[in-house]
């Protein structure tokens, strides 16, 4: 116990023992004897003068901190800091810096417990003396005496705090048990001081503008990290190396090391459904070990990868036609969610790669995702059927949606080819090989995944495999598979201090936890990642929207992010106003050095990927540094226009850069947000690889599928007493208002999808 350290073993008191006895001093008795010393009352004695009048003066400034917030502005942003800053009894209190009642109460509890011993033992002008040289010592160091604020506070606190610990340590004899407690009440402070040293970090970083710590070189190559050709720069962040020190130190607190090789051990970490979380199994080469339940399942992924290659050489190759004998040069990707949205994003930024491009000549790939009869439209419209094959993905081969729109696809190409088509023109990617027979498709042609592949994190598999490699070719999604485990890899062997996913991770923790910026702005500088941002909205989202850590116990801080974005430049003309001028979103910038399709004009200075490019490296710089009153006013601004024009800056980002945007780089790109969401996820403490939150609105949907074809059957409308709530009754009714067309006798389908 931290209060007994100096007491042998036999003779070591309790707490409440030691207070009793402090208490019996000091109503007279002497110090470990009982024989002298003055009394040390209640809140008022006149023994305690000194100590109630810091008990008033810290609630009063208090709450003159509270009240004026920012609106003391003599020395600028810090003069209201300073009053935070000067406050507190350094000595004795339980964080660096406080802004709150609870720290109030610490700090006044604190004062409160040792603050009459002390002034009673010290005297009171040495007592007055050493609260003054903390106070001033703190303030100092805070604001003018370290480039790292945080450190210097803490320093010239704690060397006080250590000559103040060193001196009854040396005259233990003399206060006896009077020592033990003040030597322990400084131990427990120090250790508290640790546990709320970030948040205090948070406060500090406050001081700091972007544009003062851009200075400093040293911080700027210190926040660079690169692997294997990605390019790392963190330094537009409102943070330091030593606050990167210190999410460090939060990442080992929360054991990520342990989780991480956890995750690769094929532990069951998805403790809700009892799973393992094995997609980097779906990249690792074939001679790797990846184990799930003592079993090694890298050969069952590589015999469904050699299944891929042989089926998507035969429908590339012309061996694999359909019914009529016409090549399937038209493949349709039939599925939802993770199914969908990876699967989409890895097409888009192929689609314009040279090689890529050469390899998909002649051929076309959609994708159907919506229930929405316009999506089916969208994807199926103006395929020839006899050219068509569709690739049904569905781990269970129930998903509502997807089975909905397979069943479209099925009767548009029935409707035209015959049932025999069904055989020839569909094939599926699902581990349900009886619902798949019971579909009409030959359990051949079915491509299985495990349960230990979640949705979200499912491109790797055959989900995403599949299509990819009957549009391009097995070789060029083998590059992509190939970056992904370059970054699975990484993730799993470089320290944390130079591990790319865990920086992501832990300053996402930074700036949505700790600094209160919920939001995520994805950026990329390259059209080409269009679809992007949709799949890691999807991925981070997903993943990490808890409410409850991985105990089931309610989150007593914030969690998870709100992420967005869309290709540069356009995101410039959309909503960057907001990101620049309104609210502070952190922005993660994606650039490419080497464009995949490029445009020199003659009398152009630079080319269009130049152009594209010097806007990637000016908005972080715009965010970061901003433009204040006296610049504008400088350049002649009318002064009713200044405020409309300031930039306040210090807006945090990130930039990534990628040598070129190819398979490869591309598979780099994502494992390295996938790694990204799980690190936030373990230090957060959450279950990254559920997703409960997406069942209740199924649930419900069922029910109100049934109610609606019952009240379509008996030309009735719905009621309360169907179970449904007055709003959505009346919604329901102004739906149902409407009369709609039923198939009888053949399928009825829209203009856009008939023959």
């Amino acid at each position: 116990m931290p209060l007994a350290i100096s007491l042998p073993a036999a003779s070591r008191p309790s707490l409440r023992q030691l207070l009793n006895r402090w208490k019996n001093a000091a109503t007279g008795g002497g110090c470990g004897s009982g024989s002298s010393g003055s009394g040390n009352g209640g809140l008022g004695d006149p023994s305690r003068r000194v100590t109630d009048i810091l008990l008033v003066a810290n609630v009063a400034l208090f709450g003159l901190q509270f009240f004026t917030k920012q609106a003391l502005t003599a020395w600028g942003h810090k003069s209201n800091q300073l009053i935070v800053a000067g406050q507190w009894w350094r000595l004795l209190t339980s964080a660096f810096l406080h802004a709150d009642v609870f720290h109030l109460w610490l700090n006044c509890s604190a004062l409160n417990n040792l603050g009459p011993l002390m002034e009673d033992r010290m005297g009171r002008p040495r007592y007055i003396a050493t609260y003054l040289v903390a106070a001033v010592a703190g303030s100092l160091a805070s604001f003018i005496g370290c480039p790292s604020p945080s450190l210097g506070a803490s320093g010239a606190i704690f060397g006080v705090g250590g000559a103040m610990a060193v001196y009854f340590h040396r005259n233990k004899d003399h206060y006896g048990e009077a020592s033990v407690l003040i030597l322990g009440q400084l131990f427990k402070n120090l250790l508290i001081n640790v546990l709320y040293g970030i948040m205090s970090r948070r406060r500090r970083i406050d001081h700091w503008h972007l544009k003062e710590l851009l200075e400093d070189d040293s911080r700027t190559e210190a926040m660079i990290q690169e692997s294997n050709g990605i390019y790392l720069d963190f330094s537009r962040q409102n943070a330091t190396p030593d606050t990167v020190k210190l999410l460090l130190d939060l990442a080992n607190r929360a054991g990520l090391k342990q989780k991480v090789a956890d995750m690769f051990a094929g532990k069951h970490i998805n403790s809700t459904e009892d799973r393992a979380v094995l997609h980097v199994a779906l990249r690792a080469p074939r001679d790797a070990e990846i184990n799930d339940g003592g079993k090694n399942v890298v050969p069952e992924v590589w015999e469904v990868l050699d299944k891929i290659k042989a089926f998507s050489d035969k429908v590339r190759g012309g061996q694999w036609v359909g019914v009529t004998g016409k090549p399937l040069t038209n493949v349709v990707a039939i599925g939802i969610g993770g199914s969908y949205l990876g699967p989409l994003f890895v097409h888009t930024a192929l689609a314009t790669h040279p090689e890529a491009m050469t390899a998909a000549s002649g051929r076309r790939l959609e994708f159907l995702a919506n229930v929405d009869p316009v999506d089916s439209v969208t994807a199926l419209g103006g395929l020839d059927p006899e050219t068509t094959l569709v690739v049904i993905v569905s781990k269970t081969f129930t998903t509502a949606e997807t089975m909905l729109n397979a069943r479209t696809a099925r009767a548009w190409l029935t409707d035209r080819l015959g049932p025999e088509s069904v055989a020839k023109h569909m094939v599926a990617v699902s581990t349900n090989l009886k619902l798949v027979a019971e579909f009409g498709i030959d359990p051949a042609n079915a491509f299985g995944f495990w349960d230990w592949v979640g949705g979200r994190y499912s491109v790797s598999s055959a989900v995403g495999v599949l299509p990819l490699s009957l549009q391009y070719g097995f070789e060029i999604t083998h590059q992509f598979l190939r970056g992904m485990h370059d970054i699975d890899a990484h993730f799993a062997s470089a320290p944390l201090e130079s591990n790319l996913p865990v920086l992501l991770g832990l300053l996402n923790v930074w700036n949505a936890t700790f600094l209160g910026h919920p939001t995520v702005a994805v950026l990329p500088y390259q059209q080409a990642l269009a679809k992007f941002a949709p799949h890691i909205q999807q991925l981070s989202m997903e993943s990490n929207g808890k409410g409850v850590n991985i105990d089931g116990e309610c989150l007593n801080y914030e969690a998870g992010e709100i992420d967005f974005g869309e290709p540069g430049t356009n995101g410039q003309h959309s909503f960057y106003q907001l990101v620049h001028q309104g609210r502070v979103v952190p922005a993660e910038f994606v650039g490419v050095v080497r464009s995949q399709q490029d445009v020199y004009l003659k009398g152009e200075k630079v080319s269009s990927h130049e152009e594209l490019m010097c806007n990637f490296f000016a908005q972080p710089d715009a965010l970061a540094l901003g433009k204040d009153a006296a610049q504008l006013r400088a350049e002649g601004v009318p002064e009713h226009l200044v405020s409309h024009k300031t930039f306040t800056g210090n807006r945090p980002s990130i930039s990534l850069l990628l040598p070129e945007l190819s398979a490869f780089t591309l598979g780099q790109l994502l494992g390295l947000y996938e790694h990204r969401v799980a690190v936030s996820g373990f230090v957060w403490g959450i279950n990254s690889f559920d997703q409960w939150g997406v069942e209740l609105g199924k649930v419900l949907a069922t029910k109100v599928r049934a109610a609606v074809a019952s009240a379509r059957a008996g030309s009735n409308q719905v009621s309360k007493a169907d179970g449904f709530n007055g709003s959505t009754v009346r919604l329901l009714n102004r739906f149902l208002a409407t009369p709609t067309h039923k198939a009888e006798g053949a399928h009825l389908f829209p203009p856009g999808l008939k023959q």
